[in-house]
């Protein structure tokens, strides 16, 4: 099938077909299952960018990839948030489709932990209010992240976390109302980040990204993940439900960070906050609280 014969069938006409040949390619930043991400200059609009381009995939699975590919990039195309990494443009070349987006400068979660230790609960707490407000913003346009993990939460160096790759994102509408483009059985996201109903294969919902974000917030505070070691013992851990408290690592802990906590990473999803609003909402809350001394 011709790509434009592919956008026409799938009502994604008015993709712009950019020259990839526009971006010096300068190096690769990243590998993914399904993707390569690569720092690329924009010589026309002069800025670096990153370029995300598919690998290629089974012809029989073609048609699918590109079919969740496209709508991925359309969704994320309208959603704009100072927390989340912009999608410039999508691009078809040659038959090969590209996604441009904006290039973050600053520090994995893993490289700030390792320069600065477990954070403070003031910046922990910040770090999710924000990228809790930025997924947010996802969940009212109908998008579920599905693999929120500190590979894909990006620092900047004022401090400003920003969410990075919509690769695995989900579209919903209503409640309950699941769109075709992913089978909801398949288990897919990062095994440590993966709530329960998602290990399960069960259907996932705004609620599973807040368990996720729970995980992270947990390595913030104690510098280690929650579950450790394979990820079939790692999924084990999570489906029996009888979580630790990031308190039995770090004592000093408040009780307050300690509840916002695992409620986040409640094994009932409806025992999670109502809604990634709402959970930004509290740890706002935390965050304007008088001052008191926080380790």
């Amino acid at each position: 099938m011709e790509v434009s014969d592919f956008l026409s069938a799938h009502d994604l006409d008015g993709i712009p077909h950019y020259s990839i040949d526009r971006y010096q390619i300068e190096r690769t930043l990243g590998n993914g299952a399904m993707s390569t991400v690569m720092l690329a200059y924009d010589r026309k609009r002069e800025r670096r960018v990153a370029l995300k381009i598919p690998h290629a995939q089974p012809v029989d699975q073609m048609e699918m990839f590109e079919k969740r590919f496209l709508r991925e990039a359309k969704a994320a195309l309208a959603v704009k948030h100072p927390n989340l990494c912009r999608l410039f443009h999508v691009g078809v070349d040659s038959g090969t489709f590209f996604l441009v987006m904006d290039y973050i400068e600053g520090a994995m979660v893993y490289d700030l932990l390792e320069t600065s230790g477990p954070l403070s609960e003031k910046d922990a707490a910040k770090i999710i209010m924000q990228v809790a407000s930025g997924v947010a913003k996802l969940h009212r346009q109908g998008i579920l992240h599905r693999d929120l993990k500190p590979e894909n939460i990006m620092i900047k160096a004022d401090g400003t976390p920003v969410v990075l790759d919509f690769g695995l994102a989900k579209f919903f509408e209503g409640e309950g109302a699941w769109d075709d483009l992913t089978e909801t059985s398949q288990r897919i996201g990062t095994p440590a980040y993966m709530a329960p109903e998602q290990i399960l294969g069960e259907n996932v919902t705004p609620l599973s990204d807040q368990f996720s974000l729970g995980a992270v917030f947990w390595l913030l505070l104690c510098d280690r993940e929650p579950f450790e070691g394979t990820p079939l013992k790692v999924m084990d851990e999570i489906l029996a439900g009888d979580y630790a408290s990031p308190r039995d690592l770090r004592p000093g802990l408040s009780i307050e960070i300690e509840r916002l906590c695992l409620r986040l990473m409640s094994h009932d999803p409806q025992d999670r906050f109502e809604s990634m609003d709402t959970l930004a909402a509290e740890f706002q809350l935390f965050l304007d609280a008088p001052s008191k001394l926080r380790v």
